[in-house]
């Protein structure tokens, strides 16, 4: 059984597994078409999308990640996928204006979501050695019970953030287009 304190060295190691990967799909240089592509697939599926269809969304995600070992992988393939999604949204070929798409992680719900994310991926890789060394996983119940309620609470309050600010920005985007 981990202590506390090694729980939160891990989860800030899954943190950063995470932050790395979205930053290395942030990085990936689109061309227009493809930037175009992903931004609108990306915009259909949020497409009348509220904070229920948000959270569900992001919760599943998290779950998948506390799967041991692949879920570790599978929070790496999000974060790099999300980070070249967020890379084609702010993409303005028209204006040649680059806003980072690192900047949504400084968004309040940015924050809770990579912070529930790095939970996920920590536990992953807990969950795994603990397989590994076969130790009795029944003991961790508890904990990983805890954690995924905290994450529920936080994925939750992230989602009404996170679809306030949707509806707030896409509401602004209308007004301002011609």
């Amino acid at each position: 059984m981990l202590l506390l304190k090694h729980r939160i060295f891990l989860t800030g190691i899954g943190v950063i597994i995470f932050l790395i990967s979205y930053s290395v799909g942030a990085s990936i240089q689109l061309d227009q078409t493809s930037a175009q592509r992903l931004k609108e697939a990306f915009l259909h599926k949020i497409n009348g999308l509220n904070y229920v269809g948000i959270f569900t969304n992001n919760f599943i995600i998290t779950m998948i990640m506390f799967l041991p070992g692949i879920g570790a992988l599978f929070g790496i393939f999000s974060g790099y996928s999300t980070g070249t999604i967020f890379s084609a949204i702010t993409y303005d070929s028209a204006s040649h204006n680059y806003i980072s798409p690192l900047v949504i992680l400084l968004t309040p719900f940015g924050m809770m979501e990579v912070f529930c994310y790095g939970l996920a991926i920590s536990r992953s890789f807990i969950l795994l050695f603990s397989l590994i060394k076969k130790e009795n996983l029944a003991k961790q119940l508890k904990s990983i019970l805890i954690e995924i309620g905290i994450i529920l609470v936080i994925l939750f309050l992230a989602a009404i953030i996170e679809w306030h600010f949707i509806s707030t920005y896409s509401t602004r985007s209308q007004i301002s287009t011609p």
